[in-house]
């Protein structure tokens, strides 16, 4: 979209790299600092991969295969992570399985994902990621300070914990914020339906924000800045 409108879409991509990155590394710390978070006091999961029966194993994986494609078929937005989320949650609530991932298999996850968010700097020069990383981190102070203060207003109104709220609100992607609850011990399916809802909103309402623009841009005979 921004590419479409005339923008840089390499700044693009890497402000919002960066912006993902700089949530991954401060929420947590924070949580340390301000909460007492105690990582050796909140595992993932009680269930080790070597005590999972294969047939819920394969069940899972059978779950997660099916969502995606479905996902995909449809074209969802990130149908890779929110097809699997919508089937499992389908078939959680349904009562088909009640198997929860090993803690194994989330460790993983959060290794591929980390990696994932490392790769995408390959071929950048420094001063160009160093220059990005100020307008990123100008951005991201604003949202988070945005972030924890309407999680405070409404941690006063509903019974959710803040650390709840933050992660829903949290200006990063949906896999890498689902992660982090996980391993805060926050309620990841009340953080994930957050992201997904925000993803879905923007991919939606965004095109027609924008087509509005040219419209109006159109109909002046001059530019949108």
């Amino acid at each position: 979209m921004g590419q479409a409108l005339g923008g840089d879409d390499r700044v693009i991509s890497l402000v919002h790299t960066l912006r993902v990155l700089l949530i991954v590394l401060t929420i947590p710390f924070w949580f340390r600092a301000l909460d007492g978070y105690d990582a050796a006091k909140r595992t993932m999961s009680d269930i080790s991969i070597l005590a999972t029966p294969l047939s819920e194993l394969a069940l899972l994986a059978v779950i997660g295969l099916a969502g995606a494609l479905v996902a995909r078929l449809i074209r969802l937005p990130a149908p890779y992570l929110t097809g699997p989320i919508f089937s499992s949650a389908a078939a959680h609530l349904t009562g088909i399985s009640e198997f929860r991932p090993p803690h194994e298999l989330v460790a993983v996850a959060q290794v591929v994902v980390g990696a994932g968010i490392g790769c995408r700097f390959a071929g950048l020069h420094v001063r160009k990621v160093l220059h990005t990383l100020g307008l990123a981190a100008c951005a991201t102070a604003i949202m988070l300070a945005g972030t924890v203060v309407f999680s405070v207003m409404l941690h006063g109104t509903v019974d959710i914990p803040v650390p709840a709220l933050v992660l829903a609100f949290a200006p990063g992607g949906l896999a890498e914020m689902s992660l982090v609850a996980l391993a805060l011990g926050a309620d990841a399916a009340f953080v994930s339906t957050h992201h997904i809802m925000r993803i879905v909103f923007v991919v939606v309402i965004a095109p027609w924000v924008f087509q509005a623009m040219e419209r109006r841009r159109a109909a002046r005979g001059g530019m949108v800045t």
